[in-house]
């Protein structure tokens, strides 16, 4: 059983390894603190295998893990989760249509940095780890119409300030 157990957590920590890392780089921001999050997210679902009940799939039950992992250091240090400033690549040496490119991304970055907490979640949950709607209404616990409409309004709230009015 134990071996079993394990092949089916590394075949999980394969699939999931680089989405989680991307989700916790959206949230958390700092490569040494993404790499301690994956860490003890794994460990989490390890210790608490027994616990999954089947309900959606393990990949959805490892973001929600995750998810409660973010909620907890929200509580436990009384920090603001950030979105991840070392993935942003300096724009010091790059032509000039590059650095135009970077600044649209940066603002959409902070845009999305500053969306309400559960329009966040689903926007990190889609795009940076990757879950289909149902995964992401399984991980959050809410209806698959809720996660499409929480999707629908994080993206035109970003629109309406990213994109200028008459290109809309």
């Amino acid at each position: 059983m134990a071996n079993e157990q394990q092949q089916e957590m590394t075949r999980l920590w394969q699939a999931s390894y680089g989405r989680l890392r991307a989700y916790f780089m959206q949230r958390a921001g700092k490569a040494q603190e993404v790499d301690e999050l994956v860490q003890e997210c794994f460990l989490r679902a390890w210790k608490s295998w027994d616990q999954y009940g089947g309900r959606g799939s393990r990949k959805s039950w490892l973001f929600a893990i995750a998810r409660h992992l973010l909620i907890d250091r929200i509580r436990r240090k009384g920090l603001p989760i950030q979105g991840g400033t070392e993935v942003i690549e300096s724009t010091a040496q790059v032509p000039e249509q590059d650095a135009h490119r970077q600044s649209i991304y940066d603002l959409i970055e902070r845009e999305i940095a500053a969306l309400p907490e559960i329009l966040r979640d689903v926007m990190d949950l889609r795009y940076a780890g990757q879950l289909s709607y149902a995964e992401i209404a399984q991980t959050l616990g809410v209806p698959v119409g809720t996660v499409r409409s929480r999707l629908h309004r994080a993206i035109t709230t970003i629109r309406m300030k990213v994109v200028p009015t008459d290109e809309c």
